[in-house]
């Protein structure tokens, strides 16, 4: 048997770290952040706890680096959205869009929805990602301002809360929650 290459040790890091962040996605959804430890999230990822250390500084760099991997999936999500103004089709795509990976991976979203809505993680949510938030919340009020609603905050916030509702309902009841219909009941409500 030949000595491994560097590129299969590169393949083993990124397959070892993957499986950490899988395992700690799942202990700090199931357990609480506060509850979970590294010990926990070594056993669920099968590596020993000081190999974790090789990889992640403490719990609060995993759970940093956790929540950056998901940013930077729903980042993706809104990446089309980085133009100057959102428009009917911004919408309707962005709505498509998130839809389309809640379905491909919905074990994942279901587990990152239960680790988000525990109030020490949607701290360092907020904290970390509040300049994100803040620039698509700016877009999202002007797009309802120049479609003619008399309060946009008013008809934002219940955007939010319906597209929020559409996407925790499927998570919870991916088997029989009717996301295509529910989503372009969404889209005839608030874009066309």
């Amino acid at each position: 048997m030949s000595p491994r290459t560097e590129a299969q040790f590169e393949k083993i890091r990124v397959d070892r770290k993957k499986a950490i962040l899988d395992a700690a996605l799942h202990v700090f959804a199931e357990e609480g952040y506060h509850n979970a430890s590294i010990s926990k999230v070594s056993k669920q990822a099968r590596v020993s706890k000081g190999l974790m250390y090789n990889y992640f500084e403490s719990k609060e760099d995993l759970l940093h680096q956790l929540l950056n991997e998901i940013i930077v999936k729903e980042t993706e999500v809104m990446t089309f959205l980085n133009q100057d103004e959102f428009t009917d089709q911004t919408l309707t795509d962005l709505i498509n869009h998130t839809v389309d990976l809640l379905k491909a991976d919905t074990k994942h979203w279901k587990l990152y929805f239960l680790m988000s809505v525990q109030p020490e993680v949607l701290k360092i949510i907020m904290a970390d990602h509040q300049s994100l938030h803040a620039e698509f919340f700016a877009k999202y009020l002007d797009y309802f301002k120049r479609k003619g609603h008399k309060d946009p905050m008013l008809t934002f916030r219940y955007f939010g809360a319906a597209f929020s509702g559409v996407r925790m309902n499927y998570i919870l009841d991916p088997d029989n929650f009717p996301i295509d219909d529910v989503k372009n009941l969404l889209i005839k409500q608030f874009i066309t």
